[in-house]
């Protein structure tokens, strides 16, 4: 466009000398009563087809401008759309982050599956929204420089929509960084959640083993004292064996407790697992055995 426009005005100025050139060779054959030169009609046909070539030259400058003009400002408002995209992406981050951290907030102690799996579909959701938000940053960005270079290359003012995309993909980054650092305090907070009720679970555990020791050396004890009565039996003798009666229904029933609370454990600490997606405690096959 610039060449052209130099062509132009030189062309212009050629033409205007040829056409001067011509005038003076004219109008001296004319004084000197001689025939005008065959040069004459050259420099003004010259004149002509050159002051033509400088105003093709000058429109196609115009026409070049108005094309780039365009070009700038499609990219323009592309980084604008972009700068939408990722301000969107942004605040969608960080309503799901927001949302995440509520869930992680609202666990009970010891956490519910429910609880867990909510947590668990949040967490989904805040790194799908980071991930999104990272990608129209990007975006925002390409845009921005795309649009800058543009300008630039045109040698026009840098668009305003640069500055806010810019703006945006800033943000949007920011709130996707954000979001998958709840994330992974979530997932911090869920297994920790898992892990205490597989401990539980592995507590119960001892404790049912220890009831079904005494239970069995209970038994033992009262079949011992059933066996040892004698024909009649003493009142010593039957005594002892009430006694040791009572004491194995006692460590039968604790037994039968532990054996409940260790199912439950187990139970718990597997749809805990599950919800959270992790693989499941040992401590929840050794509750039940």
């Amino acid at each position: 466009q610039a060449a052209a426009l130099t062509a132009a005005a030189d062309a212009v100025a050629k033409a205007s000398a040829a056409t001067d050139a011509a005038t003076a060779a004219q109008a001296a054959a004319a004084a000197a009563g001689e025939t005008v030169p065959s040069s004459v009609a050259t420099a003004n046909a010259a004149a002509t087809a050159a002051s033509a070539a400088g105003t093709d030259a000058t429109t196609s400058a115009t026409v070049s401008e108005t094309a780039t003009d365009a070009k700038v400002a499609s990219l323009a408002t592309a980084a604008a759309s972009a700068a939408t995209a990722a301000t969107t992406a942004a605040a969608a981050a960080t309503a799901a982050k927001a949302a995440l951290d509520s869930a992680v907030a609202a666990l009970s102690d010891p956490a519910t599956p429910a609880e867990i799996a909510d947590v668990e579909a949040k967490q989904a959701a805040a790194l799908t929204a980071a991930a999104d938000a990272a990608a129209k940053a990007s975006a925002a960005t390409a845009a921005a420089t795309a649009a800058q270079a543009a300008a630039a290359a045109a040698g026009e003012t840098v668009p305003s929509s640069v500055a806010t995309a810019n703006a945006a993909a800033t943000a949007a980054s920011a709130a996707g960084t954000d979001a998958t650092t709840s994330a992974t305090v979530s997932e911090t907070a869920t297994d920790a959640k898992v892990a205490s009720l597989a401990t539980a679970a592995a507590s119960a555990a001892t404790a049912a083993t220890t009831a079904a020791a005494a239970a069995t050396a209970a038994k033992t004890a009262l079949d011992n004292a059933v066996a040892g009565l004698s024909d009649p039996a003493t009142p010593a003798e039957i005594a002892d064996v009430e006694t040791k009666q009572t004491a194995a229904l006692t460590a039968a029933a604790d037994a039968a407790a532990k054996s409940s609370a260790a199912t439950a454990a187990a139970t718990a600490a597997q749809a805990a697992a599950t919800a959270a997606n992790e693989a499941e405690p040992a401590s929840v096959a050794i509750a039940n055995a």
